[in-house]
């Protein structure tokens, strides 16, 4: 009986506490190669895919090697970098390629939970299993509300995100890594969605070096599987695939701090 209710007491401290104390454990060990040891970093981002489109359009010349050159240093902290393999100008251009390799940074520094989830109000709704839930503050978002699936040891799951239409399911995988110090790295994501006639699948695959004793990602392989049902008998399916390749690292050799130097 003793054990029991020291148990309920135990528990209930811990819903007492809402999310932020979870939220705050998992993200303690999520892998960040900024805790690791790196504190300037030069590398080359490529999608050649888009090299492909591009060449294929035809109005950008020959292009041989399309690709984007990240600075970052930790102290300060700053994020800068820039196309490179196109001709000078097409401004237009060079703004839309910057966003689509943006995106792939966080593949460098995988967002915190605490970051994904801001805009959310968030509780626990189960201690075993871990599951939070939130609600979307913002009105106007396209997902309404979330739910977190966390395992005994810290690493997420699954995630499921409600849409005003559809549903979103994400399922996770992550390893400690003999360079990941005890922490999670994501290295598989699976996503599925249902939205109307539209239902599709995107497998992520991250693959890791050890740079210069720190962790880091040389290649991402995204397949897209889309299925579209055009009429109660028939279905249109496609497919497609995306690489990014991370390459010409340069780990604490203080590549970045120079450049930035420079161009002041």
């Amino acid at each position: 009986m003793r054990a029991i209710i020291l148990g309920l007491i135990f528990s209930g401290q811990l819903l007492a506490g809402g999310a932020d104390n979870y939220i705050e454990q998992v993200d303690q060990r999520i892998y960040r190669p900024e805790k690791a040891g790196l504190q300037d970093l030069v590398v080359d981002i490529e999608i050649p895919q888009l090299t492909e489109q591009l060449n294929k359009q035809r109005s950008y010349g020959t292009v041989t090697r399309l690709y984007y050159r990240l600075y970052w240093t930790l102290d300060p902290m700053r994020l800068q970098g820039e196309v490179k393999g196109i001709s000078p100008g097409f401004t237009g251009l060079r703004d839309n390629l910057t966003t689509i390799f943006k995106d792939k940074i966080n593949f460098i520094f995988p967002l915190l939970l605490k970051e994904k989830i801001k805009t959310f109000a968030m509780e626990a709704k189960s201690l075993k299993p871990l599951i939070l839930v939130g609600i979307n503050k913002d009105n106007l978002a396209e997902v309404l509300s979330t739910e977190y699936q966390i395992s005994t040891d810290w690493e997420i799951e699954k995630v499921v995100s409600q849409k005003g239409v559809g549903v979103i399911i994400d399922e996770m995988e992550s390893e400690k890594k003999s360079w990941s110090k005890g922490k999670w790295a994501p290295v598989k994501s699976t996503t599925k969605f249902v939205e109307g006639a539209l239902s599709a699948q995107i497998t992520t695959e991250i693959t890791y070096d050890e740079i210069n004793k720190v962790g880091l990602p040389v290649a991402v392989k995204t397949i897209s599987e889309q299925e579209v049902k055009v009429s109660p008998s028939e279905k249109q399916k496609g497919e497609t695939r995306e690489d990014v390749i991370f390459s010409n690292y340069q780990v604490n050799e203080g590549k970045a701090r120079t450049w930035y130097l420079k161009k002041k």
